[in-house]
């Protein structure tokens, strides 16, 4: 039998708790989109965190998107 994570059932929203991995209990807005856009390219996510990641797909990539940016900006001091 499934767990609750790999239950189609088991929905996510921003306001949930990342049920594993590195994050595990960062709420799901405040786990690093590139680590989820990473995730969902390996496809290594499954139920409720791969639906999540599936109905915020371009928020996740638009944000991994600033962190690359930021960090293939040199730094000027």
């Amino acid at each position: 039998m499934n767990n609750k994570f790999q239950d189609k059932r088991f929905v996510l929203n921003d306001d949930s708790l990342m049920p594993w991995g590195v994050h595990i209990g960062l709420k799901m807005r405040d786990v690093p989109a590139d680590y989820l856009l990473h995730m969902w390219d390996m496809n290594k996510c499954y139920g409720g965190v791969k639906d999540y990641i599936k109905a915020n797909l371009e928020v996740i990539q638009a944000q991994a998107k600033v962190i690359k940016d930021a960090k293939d900006t040199p730094k000027v001091y």
